[in-house]
């Protein structure tokens, strides 16, 4: 996948040190990947992507899971790390990499309907403050803190992300 490294690489790949942690890992698994793929498909603008993202993203997980302080804290983890990664994926994404039909590819495979089709015309900016703001339903604050945007132009960029949304739902 361009634009970041690790692309390929399995949730297998990496083993924590314990086989409580594979257990507890393997029930954090079990219980966000769904929800962590739906996210980064919202992120990158299309299923594939955003399942290697979350794969990605669910393999540093696997490979950290000892360390961590707060295992409960799995899916803030998580959403942190897919943020992050599809960020760094869809900046260095040039159009070619970009499959044309992506965003109907979304709309048709459960994710979809007009209003996905238009976020997923957004600019990403606009798109991942909407996804946090409103899918996730993370406070503004929350929200500036995973952008590094002050909190008003995070209130700035909801209000105009949803006004390009209306229009591009509105739009033929």
């Amino acid at each position: 996948m361009p634009g970041w490294s690790g692309a390929g690489s399995s949730v297998a790949s990496t083993r924590p040190a314990s086989a409580d942690g594979n257990a507890s890992f393997s029930r954090a698994y079990r219980k966000h990947h769904a929800d962590v793929v739906r996210l980064a498909t919202l992120l990158v603008g299309n299923e594939h992507d955003g399942t290697e993202v979350a794969h990605e993203a669910l393999r540093r997980l696997h490979r950290d899971w000892d360390a961590l302080a707060a295992p409960r804290h799995e899916r803030d983890q998580l959403r942190a790390t897919v943020i992050a990664l599809s960020r760094r994926y869809v900046a260095g994404r040039t159009d070619r990499d970009q499959p044309a039909s992506s965003v109907e590819h979304v709309a048709s495979t459960g994710y979809g309907g007009t209003v996905r089709r238009a976020l997923g015309r957004l600019p990403y900016g606009q798109r991942e403050i909407l996804v946090l703001r409103h899918y996730l339903g993370l406070p503004e604050e929350e929200v500036a803190d995973h952008v590094g945007l002050p909190v008003p132009t995070v209130r700035d960029q909801v209000e105009a992300g949803l006004e390009n949304l209306r229009d591009r739902v509105a739009a033929p």
